[in-house]
């Protein structure tokens, strides 16, 4: 009998056991499915409410003229708008829908919602642990959410970079054929920052080819083994292509309207115009803009990478950690050498685009740590890791040294670096987060401070003059007289009034009074005193003086933005920035002036 009860009871602890296994199977999935939920639910709730930034009514009212016009106001390449992939999209929408701001954001919240799947893409690659955190932070990313609601052309392009990603781990012939071809070249008909990526992507290939030639390190290239793939499938490639360049030549050629657009697209137009960008600070900045940019919006991301790197250095040689230390000493000596206002004309900020002495510390220990990071993982011949590790380091160097700092660059970084991250946790560390109370704590922690930050980025600040991410972004002043403009034109009874746009009044006002017959911004051969509301620049004297007796002046708020005083900026004041977003120099802002008509009864 006591025979009998050890075997009853060792079958009931190894049924108890299979029972708590699959509890604990279904509450991964349960918790994994409301993490996504709420994910996709922050990209699409009040996706209206802030107003339209004046790059977003641009992009958002080309599709309008396409889909309103679609035989004469067709999109004509323009580099500065960018590729026509967006503005051939939007009608489709605009048909099936509106022609609204919430349609315009919708596309964008349904393109970011889509990266929340990406893990799960690639799960028989990743354990548990890697798959739910990398799920987590992706849905509560607050930049990542951002820019899932805000019309811009990025979205696309973190797609198709997710689709090379994917071709990369893909089984399928067939499915990698399409996933390269078309991850590599539709980028081409969205933005041209596709130059740069593949600029990026060759330069991987051509380091690994010279260091495996250097060390003899027998390791097939991945250049080598794409060349096989092609070899091994020149159908399925060559479908691939004659596919991707069709739907090129028919958004380049606006449905084979505007034949030009073609060669314009592949290096006309396109080419030439970034090759320039480079050189022109329109909207100027420090080399380490990115960075901040990650440090103020993706915390837990920025306290990632500086474990990772922690976790690298610890677990290789004395000799490789000593290389990095000398990195930061050289970091420390070249910043505190160098003059407090670097000269504009000079090299260091001209090209090199370091214009504080902050930025010695981002731009040489990216530009060392990629090239040991990824010497030392192909060494190891670990090449996920080196390839992801690189692409990573690549992309925030080139998106910090670019002329113009924008905010929305940062994605790409952010991408790249949730991609290399996943890959290290998953393949050097043991992390479990059933077992690890302390994983699963910090986790916790971690994840509400980051939906604080969210929430606060995209909704209780949003668009606000204290948030650094919102550049030069609409008030909400301005889209309130734009509406107030707007009903009084629509309304059934009364005047409907004329209206004048004049200088930066443009945009956003064209995409708020788009298709009614009274807003102008062309002045014709009517005099401005015949126009019932007059808007223009708060230094308009002329227009001042000639409606002074006509009409009654109101300024208001046209945009405003916070750019940090970076001579300022001490540790206290990043640091307090980081936690509660609390600027330590006011906000700036541009005014305008709005004249409307005294009407007499």
């Amino acid at each position: 009998m006591g025979r009998d009860d050890a075997i009853r009871q060792k079958r009931g602890n190894i049924r108890l056991m299979t029972e708590n296994k699959k509890h604990n199977e279904q509450l991964f999935w349960i918790l994994l499915g409301i993490i996504i939920f709420l994910g996709i639910f922050a990209r699409f709730y009040m996706l209206a409410d802030r107003p339209f930034h004046h790059d977003e009514s641009l992009n958002a009212i080309y599709g309008r003229y396409f889909y309103n016009h679609p035989t004469s106001q067709f999109y004509k390449y323009d580099p500065m708008l960018h590729g026509p992939f967006l503005y051939n999209l939007y009608p489709f929408f605009y048909q099936i829908l509106d022609e609204s701001k919430a349609t315009a954001r919708l596309v964008m919240a349904l393109m970011g919602s889509f990266l929340i799947f990406l893990p799960f893409m690639f799960r028989r690659y990743l354990n548990k642990t890697t798959l739910f955190l990398a799920t987590l932070f992706i849905a509560s990313s607050p930049t990542l959410v951002y820019w899932s609601r805000f019309v811009r052309h990025d979205p696309p392009v973190l797609i198709c970079l997710a689709m090379l990603i994917m071709g990369w781990f893909s089984k399928s012939a067939w499915k990698k054929s399409f996933l390269w071809t078309w991850g590599l070249i539709l980028p081409f008909t969205i933005k041209e920052n596709a130059y740069v990526h593949v600029a990026i992507f060759l330069g991987y290939l051509v380091y690994e080819f010279l260091l495996n030639a250097l060390l003899k390190l027998d390791l097939e290239t991945l250049a080598g083994k794409a060349w096989r793939f092609c070899k091994d499938h020149p159908g399925k490639v060559f479908v691939g292509l004659i596919s991707v360049c069709f739907i090129y030549v028919v958004l380049y050629s606006a449905w084979f309207r505007h034949p030009d657009g073609i060669l314009d697209g592949i290096y006309r137009k396109s080419l030439a115009y970034w090759l320039n960008q480079h050189h022109k600070d329109r909207i100027a900045g420090p080399f380490i803009f990115q960075f901040l940019m990650l440090s103020w919006y993706e915390q837990v991301f920025i306290l990632m990478i500086f474990l990772q790197t922690a976790h690298f250095y610890l677990r290789r040689s004395f000799q490789i950690r000593g290389t990095f230390v000398a990195l930061i000493l050289m970091s420390i000596i070249a910043k505190y050498l160098s003059p407090l206002d670097i000269p504009s004309t000079s090299l260091l900020s001209g090209v090199l685009k370091i214009k504080i002495s902050l930025d010695f510390y981002p731009f040489i220990l990216l530009l060392g740590h990629s090239l040991i990071m990824t010497t030392v993982f192909l060494v190891e011949k670990k090449r996920d890791l080196a390839l992801t590790g690189y692409l990573f380091t690549s992309f925030f160097f080139t998106y910090s040294l670019v002329g113009e700092k924008v905010p929305w660059l940062s994605v790409y970084p952010l991408f790249m670096g949730i991609l290399f991250l996943t890959v290290y946790v998953s393949k050097e560390t043991s992390l479990n987060i059933d077992s690890d109370r302390f994983l699963k704590v910090s986790a916790i922690v971690l994840a509400l401070f980051q939906i604080r930050i969210m929430i606060m980025t995209n909704y209780s600040r949003a668009g606000a003059d204290t948030e650094f991410i919102s550049q030069v972004h609409t008030s909400r002043d301005y889209e309130k007289v734009a509406f107030q403009i707007r009903e009084e034109i629509q309304s059934p009874i009364g005047h409907k009034p004329l209206v004048m746009a004049m200088e930066h009044n443009t945009w956003p006002l064209t995409w708020y009074l788009y298709g009614l017959e009274q807003y102008n911004y062309i002045k014709g051969n009517r005099e401005l005193n015949e126009f019932d509301y007059v808007l223009t620049s708060t230094s308009d004297s002329a227009t001042g003086a000639e409606l002074k007796r006509t009409h009654t002046r109101n300024d208001v708020s046209l945009r405003h933005w916070w750019l940090p005083d970076y001579k300022r900026m001490t540790f206290w004041n990043f640091l307090n920035y980081a936690l509660h977003h609390n600027p330590w120099t006011p906000p700036g802002k541009m005014d305008i002036s709005v004249y409307k008509k005294v009407t007499t009864e």
